[in-house]
C-alpha cells in the first residue's frame, strides 16, 4: 500500500526529529505528553495515547536499527543498553551487567583528568 508507506515514512521522520532535534514545538509537546522523563527510543506507548503518537511510537523499532550514538562527552549514553560502540557487527556492550554498574554512563569510563579511557575501571566492569 503506497499510502501506508508514505504515512510510515512521515511518522518515521517525526521520530527521527525527536531523536536528533527535539527543540521544535511539536517535539516539545510530544515529549511533555508522552515521554517527559526519558528519551524517545526508551518511551513506552502508554495507556492514554493518540492515534498519531501510536504511529510515531511504532517507528521506534525501525529507527533503532539505524540509530547510533556519537560519543562526545558520553554523559547521556548508558553503557549497557545503548547503541554506542563503533563496531560494524555489534553496537551494544555484550558483557553481563555487573551489580553496582547498572546506571553507568560512557562518560564514567573516561578518566576525568585526562579524557582517556580509565583502563582500571574498564577491566573491572567488563571482565567476565
Amino acid at each position: 500500500m503506497p499510502h501506508q508507506q508514505g504515512y510510515t515514512t512521515l511518522l518515521g521522520k517525526i521520530g527521527w526529529r525527536l531523536i536528533t532535534d527535539a527543540t521544535t514545538l511539536v517535539c516539545q509537546i510530544l515529549k511533555a505528553r508522552y515521554f517527559p522523563h526519558c528519551l524517545f527510543l526508551e518511551a513506552k506507548l502508554g495507556r492514554s495515547h493518540s492515534f498519531t503518537w501510536s504511529g510515531i511510537h511504532k517507528t521506534q523499532g525501525l529507527l533503532r536499527k539505524g540509530v547510533r550514538w556519537i560519543v562526545e562527552s558520553g554523559q547521556d549514553i548508558q553503557v549497557w543498553g545503548c547503541l554506542w560502540l563503533n563496531d560494524d557487527t555489534n553496537f551494544y556492550v555484550e558483557t553481563p551487567l555487573i551489580t553496582g554498574f547498572d546506571n553507568m554512563l560512557v562518560s564514567d569510563l573516561f578518566s576525568h583528568d585526562t579524557r582517556y579511557w580509565d583502563k582500571d575501571l574498564i577491566e573491572v566492569a567488563f571482565t567476565e
